[in-house]
């Protein structure tokens, strides 16, 4: 008998948690000729989410949870639950229920045609339409600018073949963002389209700043395009400036007693080349942060404790 793993990674969701589980077992006994595993990973919750995992863990054998050490972040948790999974496939669903949990049937179809990487594509959603957009803008940029393919609007939410788990554990990248990650291995998804969802209960943890974080992440780790429009276009401005100078020194030269070069444009082309500078030193930071991240790493999650794993 086969073995549907489901990882919900969680924090701060007391009030998503059961009905989260209910809606996962319902569709899940409904599976004939399965058997299956419910894996909570907590990322240290702020709220009572760790004593309903308990309780939960505690009436079904089938629910497992993972307490994390603390917060390490959305990318790492959700790695490390998939990365525990011990189902010959494994589906990441997130705990906010914004994702239609009648594609599981859906996705172990695929997969059971051969499919090894299924993946939910959001082709509409009832989250604001501004926030929609700017997601919308955020996959487009990662698409244009990346080395490998990259599917827009898919979040991960999807199923993962066991051989993709095997080769997801070997990584060591210290942010694993799985939906770079699997185009970079050379999986070419199955896709199936949804509409998300509007969160029923709770907040999510996200704010501008960490998307912002998580956009520039994704972009550093799937392309070295921006590192290259830095060479380039430092190189471009380098040699304007070298034709700047050289204008006005000839012209200095011929008009001498006549030519007042004034303090204004002197001011004007420093400021404008130092702000470029700036702007250059600013995006090589974060491709030395990454860099320092992957020499310094040591492990994705740190655990506090895992309930009904073997």
């Amino acid at each position: 008998m086969k073995k549907i793993s489901i990882a919900v990674p969680c924090y701060n969701e007391a009030g998503n948690i059961e009905e989260t589980y209910r809606v996962l077992k319902d569709v899940l006994d409904k599976l004939n000729n399965y058997d299956y595993e419910i894996i909570f990973g907590d990322n240290d919750s702020k709220d009572n989410s760790q004593e309903i995992l308990r309780k939960l863990a505690l009436s079904d054998n089938k629910v497992k949870v993972i307490l994390n050490n603390r917060n390490f972040g959305p990318e790492c948790n959700t790695y490390n639950i998939i990365t525990s999974a011990t189902g010959d496939a494994c589906i990441f669903y997130c705990c906010d229920r914004q994702e239609p949990v009648e594609l599981i049937s859906e996705f172990i179809k695929e997969w059971e045609n051969g499919a090894k990487v299924v993946w939910g594509q959001k082709i509409s959603s009832n989250e604001s339409k501004l926030m929609y957009f700017v997601r919308g803008l955020y996959y487009k940029i990662i698409k244009k600018f990346s080395d490998i393919p990259q599917y827009e609007q898919c979040i991960g939410f999807g199923l993962y073949d066991k051989s993709v788990l095997e080769i997801l554990r070997t990584i060591k990248n210290p942010q694993p963002i799985i939906r770079n990650i699997i185009p970079d291995l050379g999986f070419k998804p199955v896709i199936l389209p949804y509409k998300q969802n509007i969160r029923t209960c709770g907040k999510t943890s996200y704010n501008f700043f960490r998307y912002f974080d998580t956009a520039l992440n994704s972009l550093i780790n799937t392309s070295k395009a921006p590192m290259k429009i830095m060479i380039y276009t430092g190189m471009i401005f380098g040699f304007l400036s070298f034709l700047i100078g050289c204008v006005y020194f000839i012209y200095k030269l011929l008009h001498w007693n006549t030519f007042d070069a004034g303090i204004a444009p002197i001011i004007i082309i420093f400021s404008f080349f130092t702000s470029v500078q700036i702007f250059f030193l600013g995006f090589i930071g974060e491709y030395l942060l990454a860099v320092l991240d992957r020499v310094s790493f040591v492990k994705h999650v740190i655990e506090k404790e895992r309930i009904n794993f073997d």
